[in-house]
């Protein structure tokens, strides 16, 4: 069945799939290092060393909450997934004098296909545009992948709401929103993360509120570090770590 054919119901972000991402012209293209992060070499992170070298939890020299929740989030039925993603932002120092890092925040619903479905973010980081009236736009969407959930649908889901979300605060305001913006993403399934860019339109937008087709197509960029250990492993290989570690601090550029 051709895409534009496909059928568009209205579901929680949590529930997008591949299929829903083909239903609105979406289409998700894997980059290397350099084509991702557009730059040649991985920088070096800037955070404790120590985090790079400790082998276990009993570091004194590294925050416990951090390498705690790393341990438990390789863990299913322990897993600390969303709180080590928190932990590990705050560490890498995402978060700047008017920002705000939040776990388990609700943004706005997303309508979808006419309908008002619920947007429960993992992680999110916030500009703070207005502190007296809470108004706070969206930086930077951490997903949690759960089992057999899609890797990546979800947060694009939730990008499009964030997109929606952000234009009605910089509206206001009494800023003009731009038509489209590049949302930036992560997934983390384990303490092994994907990163993405998300160019989020208007057309798209209006497309998912109505349930149709949207001519343009969009392009969602990813990138998985190349670890020399299992990707299963995640972080807790230190080779594996260091690498992860630098994405992390390429991505920063793109948090704007």
């Amino acid at each position: 069945m051709a895409p534009g054919q496909l059928t568009r119901t209205a579901k929680p972000c949590n529930q997008w799939t591949a299929t829903d991402l083909s239903a609105y012209n979406i289409t998700v293209l894997r980059q290397d290092f350099t084509a991702f992060f557009e730059m040649p070499t991985p920088p070096e992170p800037t955070l404790n060393p120590h985090v790079l070298t400790a082998g276990d939890q009993n570091n004194v020299n590294i925050s416990p909450s951090l390498m705690v929740s790393m341990e438990f989030a390789m863990v299913p039925e322990k897993s600390a997934v969303v709180y080590f993603a928190w932990a590990l932002l705050a560490e890498l120092k995402y978060q700047q004098r008017r920002e705000l890092l939040g776990m388990k925040w609700n943004l706005p619903p997303l309508v979808v296909c006419g309908k008002n479905k619920r947007v429960l973010t993992d992680v999110c980081l916030f500009n703070v545009l207005d502190g007296q009236r809470h108004i706070d736009a969206v930086l930077l969407l951490v997903q949690q992948v759960k089992g057999d959930q899609d890797p990546h649908a979800p947060l694009v889901a939730k990008a499009i709401a964030a997109f929606t979300h952000n234009r009605a605060c910089m509206e206001a305001i009494g800023l003009s929103p731009p038509s489209s913006t590049v949302i930036a993403g992560i997934t983390l399934k384990g303490t092994m993360p994907a990163f993405y860019k998300i160019n989020v339109s208007m057309e798209l937008a209006t497309a998912v509120r109505e349930g149709v087709y949207p001519e343009s197509p969009t392009i969602v960029y990813e990138h998985i570090p190349d670890v020399p250990g299992p990707l299963s492993e995640g972080m807790r290989p230190l080779d594996n770590r260091r690498v992860i570690m630098s994405c992390f601090e390429a991505f920063k550029k793109f948090i704007k």
